[in-house]
Parts: structure tokens; sequence; C-alpha cells
């Protein structure tokens, strides 16, 4: 069953790197593929057991500052790394947000609002843009989180069913 997961989530990381760089290239997945937010659902399902799991191995003790060493240095370095875009992708995202304002179809025009209220009729193209910017926000969040399944099945979860005391020191 882990390994089952672990290759869930590594494939799940892999599409939504896919993704994340069509996106940034200025292609509009959610358009051209509306499955995409299918990719959310899995992530939902995917991390409740990597949680229950992390939960459990606290509980039992296998959880420690001294175990750390089940995971490659360039597995934590990728994941701080992925962390820190995500936070400053979404921060970017949402600022601009609120200066733009967000997507929205009524009454046969586009427009872009803020709290409720109108800022401009758009053309579609912006409109589209606009709505590829919060898939590149979700997805931004996504490819940390699909990462942190994936490290944690196939390091750490690994190590700590192998029993590998050859990493960590008492």
């Amino acid at each position: 069953m882990n390994r089952s997961q672990g290759q869930y989530a590594l494939v799940g990381f892999v599409l939504e790197l896919a993704v994340h760089v069509c996106v940034l290239a200025g292609v509009d997945i959610a358009g051209l593929w509306p499955a995409v937010w299918v990719l959310a659902i899995g992530l939902f399902a995917l991390s409740g057991p990597v949680v229950f799991l992390f939960i459990k191995s606290f509980k039992e003790g296998a959880v420690s500052v001294r175990n750390h060493g089940a995971i490659p240095s360039w597995v934590v370095v990728v994941g701080l790394g992925l962390f820190v875009y995500a936070f400053f992708n979404g921060v970017h995202l949402a600022y601009n947000a609120m200066v733009e304002g967000n997507p929205e179809f009524d009454i046969g025009n586009f427009l872009t609002m803020v709290r409720g209220r109108v800022i401009h009729v758009v053309a579609l193209s912006t409109c589209t843009a606009l709505r590829a910017n919060v898939l590149r926000a979700c997805s931004g969040y996504w490819l940390f989180f699909y990462f942190v399944a994936s490290a944690y099945f196939a390091y750490w979860r690994k190590s700590e069913l192998r029993g590998d005391e050859s990493k960590r020191s008492d």
C-alpha cells in the first residue's frame, strides 16, 4: 500500500509540475482540460494517509530529531525551495488579485471585481489570463504538497518500515 501511495504521489507531482509549467508559459490549462482540478481531489486523498501515518509514527516514537537522516539533504533542500516558492507565488498572486480584481462573467460581459465591486470590463483574453493566475496559485501549493507526500513515502516511511538504524544516531 505504501509503495502504491508513493507512486501515486510521484505521478501527481509530475502531472502538477507539467500543469504549473504550462500555466507559467501562458497556456490556459483549465480551459483546455477542465479536469485539472481533479489533481486537488487526488492531493486531499493522498494527504490524509500521510498525516495519519506520520501521527502514528510520532506516537510510536519513530519520529524525532535524531532520525531525520533518513531523508537525503537534496530532498530537504528541494522541499524547502518549493515551500518558499509556493509562499511567494501565493502572496504575489493574492496581491495581484486585490489590485487587478478577480475574473467574473456577468450578463455577457467579462469583468474584474474586487469585493463585489466592478473594477473593469475586460476582454476574454484578459479574463482567461486572470483565471489562469488562480490555477497558478493553486498549482504552486499543490507542487509542494505532492512533493512532501512523495518524499514521505519514498524516504521517511521506507526507512521507518525497514527499521533503518544505520542513518540514525543516538
